[in-house]
């Protein structure tokens, strides 16, 4: 025996849309706020699994500005490390000293920081520089175990001095030379005992 289909009236059929599409919306929404909110909590506060890093007066980023903080602790300073580069060995420059000497006399290694740290920071104006030969020095400083970011400084051309932050002129007047040369033992030292002798010069 055939059954018969209920009829529904178009009324029915549109309390039934909207029903349907309420309860959708519904849906949307709460999703939509819920990834809204996760969005949020994940950008104002480190998760528990991956901590923000704590910041401490001894910490990377708060000597930035200062370079590797030396001018702030000279004086703990305990000892020194020269090291000397030539760029251009064949001009076949002479020393009178090594080319690298270790300081541990506290003083003079204190000596010659302050000097480099009283040197004044380069102003954006171009210098006019004398020839450059090459010849550089790095300077590594120490506080007990410690070691201070290496300061570097040329012995001729504008004679920059870079590792304190803002980079730094010395010039052959300064008095960074005459220390420098206390603190490892070269007799009457200046600038040019820091540049070296050529062997044409030498001979002559």
């Amino acid at each position: 025996m055939p059954v018969s289909r209920k009829r529904t009236s178009p009324g029915s059929r549109r309390r039934v849309a909207r029903l349907v599409s309420t309860a959708a919306g519904a849906a949307a929404l709460a999703a939509a706020t819920a990834a809204g909110v996760a969005a949020c909590g994940s950008g104002s506060t480190p998760s528990a699994s991956h901590p923000a890093a704590p910041s401490s007066p001894g910490s990377t980023g708060s000597l930035a500005a200062n370079g590797s903080g030396l001018c702030q602790a000279a004086t703990q300073v305990d000892s020194l490390t020269v090291q000397r580069s030539d760029a251009l060995p064949g001009n076949h420059a002479r020393f009178a000293f090594p080319a690298t000497e270790q300081v541990h006399n506290a003083p003079r290694a204190q000596s010659v920081a302050q000097s480099l740290c009283g040197l004044k920071p380069v102003s954006h104006m171009q210098v006019a520089c004398p020839a450059d030969f090459g010849v550089s020095y790095k300077l590594t400083f120490a506080a007990g175990t410690h070691q201070f970011t290496p300061v570097t400084l040329n012995a001729a051309g504008c004679e920059m001095v870079h590792g304190l932050g803002e980079v730094r002129r010395v010039t052959a007047s300064d008095v960074v030379w005459r220390r420098l040369g206390i603190a490892i033992g070269i007799p009457q030292p200046d600038q040019a005992s820091f540049a070296g002798t050529s062997a044409t010069s030498a001979n002559s």
